[in-house]
């Protein structure tokens, strides 16, 4: 079979339905899922992305977390949680891999950890191009956030990493998996936390 046949073949099992490319696969969980490339922005708490597992657009939470994807594992643009005074944690976002620029968690007062993005290995892009170049990590006033255990698989910060002002927060064993942080690092104003246990992996990184 050439590569044309192989070719054609894709093309045929490929079908655009409104906006959206889909052909199966399996997803990070394990299970069964169409991937569906999505276009635009989404709010969780209003708006639902159905299975679409890559978001061409910002993912934010501003309230209740009442859409939660099943199969979404790329977010393109930002993700963002910020004066949000319902969610408690991140539960339903198992299957998120990547996100393409910022991933902003601020001054959410009931978040009490990040269970659910335990899947989450990058942020930012390897291959960067002028137009992306702010891919940073902020997680800012969030006073009952207890760890950071739910980014036991995050490796990798294509930018900034700030962890400010977290009142409640007492470790950092979270962070184990992560070996690089491109740009500023900066963790400060945590008065509960009296260790850098966790950042045993970080061999790299910027400012510091």
């Amino acid at each position: 079979m050439t590569w044309l046949h192989v070719f054609s073949a894709l093309v045929l099992f490929c079908a655009k339905v409104s906006n959206v490319w889909s052909y199966a696969f399996i997803n990070p969980k394990g299970m069964p899922c169409e991937y569906r490339f999505c276009e635009g922005d989404f709010d969780l708490t209003y708006n639902n992305p159905g299975l679409c597992t890559t978001i061409n657009g910002t993912v934010r939470i501003s309230g209740a977390f009442t859409h939660r994807p099943a199969c979404l594992t790329n977010i393109t643009g930002d993700f963002i949680t910020q004066h949000n005074t319902q969610i408690t944690d991140f539960t339903g976002l198992e299957t998120l891999i990547q996100v393409g620029t910022h991933v902003t968690i601020w001054n959410n007062p009931l978040l009490q950890n990040l269970n659910g993005l335990d899947g989450l290995k990058v942020i930012g892009y390897i291959a960067r191009v002028q137009a992306l170049t702010d891919s940073n990590l902020l997680i800012q006033e969030n006073p009952k956030l207890v760890n950071l255990d739910g980014f036991s698989n995050l490796t990798v910060v294509y930018g900034d990493f700030r962890i400010v002002a977290n009142a409640a927060l007492k470790n950092l064993w979270g962070l184990k998996s992560m070996y690089f942080v491109e740009g500023l690092f900066e963790i400060d104003a945590n008065p509960q936390l009296l260790t850098l246990h966790g950042l045993e992996a970080l061999r790299m990184g910027g400012q510091r």
